[in-house]
């Protein structure tokens, strides 16, 4: 399991509007050798999700769209 933990990096989706935060967030993950992708909307995080399946989804309780609590759900509801 420790060898295969090296070898596939593990993914995070930030879902945010702020581009200060998506800064500060990809400062402190670089470190920890992540996949890091970023949305600035609930379409864009949506968009993403259909071809890749993040480990770790940040998310932001306000975005343009949609709130985050509703895009939580919708994400949940995926297949």
């Amino acid at each position: 399991l420790a060898g295969l933990a090296e070898r596939v990096r593990p993914s995070v989706l930030v879902v945010d509007d702020d581009a200060v935060q998506h800064a500060l967030i990809a400062h402190y993950l670089d470190q920890l050798n992540l996949d890091i992708a970023f949305s600035a909307t609930a379409a864009g995080a949506m968009r993403h999700l259909q071809g890749a399946r993040p480990d770790l989804v940040l998310m932001d309780v306000e975005l343009p769209d949609i709130d985050g609590i509703e895009l939580t759900r919708r994400i949940h509801a995926l297949e």
